[in-house]
């Protein structure tokens, strides 16, 4: 079906990464059949104003043609930086997160983080508790989440 894009052994990290959000709500797979990143991404209203997505350890599901735009989310020191427009028209192509954590910042704080876990369910982090009321009443099933989380680039 596909390759990862990268292996736990191409790249060292000691220690899960943390959100800084204390506020968040896992949306598993199971209960929102075939939930893509893109679903996610739609239901996030993030207000208006310039918001930069930072990628950090993705790894998805890719073939020869639907190659993985986000191989330089793996660079530890430089997380790969995108603006919302460019970061949601790639998302659209994505059929399957395995691992990941993608941040939106706006005037360099980060106002929500999205994170892939295990391809099994998704964690959305923000302590705006309107991100998270909008969250909420897109997906009614989704549970809520506090830290630490269990998110780990190598799955």
């Amino acid at each position: 079906m596909g390759v990862l894009t990268r292996t736990c052994e191409d790249v060292e990290i000691d220690a899960p990464l943390q959100p800084t959000a204390q506020s968040g709500l896992r949306i598993d797979h199971t209960t929102n059949d075939g939930l893509l990143l893109a679903v996610i991404l739609d239901a996030l209203d993030l207000g208006p104003g310039d918001i930069r997505w930072k990628l950090t350890c993705i790894s998805v599901v890719w073939w020869p043609g639907n190659e993985s735009p986000w191989e330089d989310s793996w660079i530890d020191d430089d997380p790969l930086e995108l603006s919302d427009e460019a970061f949601r028209h790639q998302a659209t192509g994505i059929t399957q997160v395995i691992n990941g954590r993608f941040s939106a910042y706006r005037d360099g704080t980060e106002i929500v983080a999205v994170e892939a876990v295990d391809s099994s369910f998704w964690l959305v982090w923000s302590d705006d508790a309107t991100i998270l009321g909008y969250m909420r009443g897109r997906f009614p099933k989704a549970s809520p989440a506090s830290p630490p989380s269990p998110f780990h680039p190598y799955g």
